[in-house]
């Protein structure tokens, strides 16, 4: 196995895995919740340039995606901010489902989850939310959307 071919500090990594193999590694920022990194792995099979070329690509798609939106991380971020940078960020989501995200992101933003702490977030403080849903009267299957959407959110 080829030793690790580092790039600049946050340039991501290459390693041949076996002949031909390449793991390229991108650094794709802390993760909201944890604030530990984040990484996006790609196999490649051809040459070092090859597994080169795929790290510079995936550098500049990293680079188009943090954006003016991108929220630090840390443990004082809201659910609520963290609702809406993630349907502010790039998805290739049908116009059906950006509609209903945003409906439910809505109603969550008018809930009292959306003033938590994620890092607060555990399944305790989800299902004490589903069951203060379902007695406001709130139907199983759209408090079975809204916790798709934190998971999907906070994920």
């Amino acid at each position: 196995m080829t030793s690790t071919r580092r790039g600049p500090r946050g340039g991501g990594t290459q390693r041949e895995r076996r002949p031909g193999v390449w793991e390229v590694r991108i650094p794709l920022g802390p993760d909201p919740v944890t604030g530990r990194t984040r990484h996006r792995s790609v196999t490649v099979h051809g040459t070092t340039a090859d597994a080169a070329r795929v790290r510079t690509e995936l550098r500049a798609e990293r680079a188009e995606r943090v954006g003016p939106g991108w929220l630090p991380p840390g443990p004082l971020i809201t659910v609520g901010e963290l609702l809406g940078a993630w349907l502010a960020a790039e998805h290739p989501w049908k116009p059906s489902t950006v509609v209903g995200y945003w409906s439910t992101v809505k109603a969550l933003l008018g809930d009292a989850v959306a003033e938590l702490r994620v890092m607060s977030l555990s399944p305790r403080v989800v299902r004490d939310r589903v069951e203060a849903w379902a007695r406001a009267g709130v139907s199983p299957a759209v408090a079975a959307a809204r916790v798709r959407v934190l998971r999907s959110a906070v994920g």
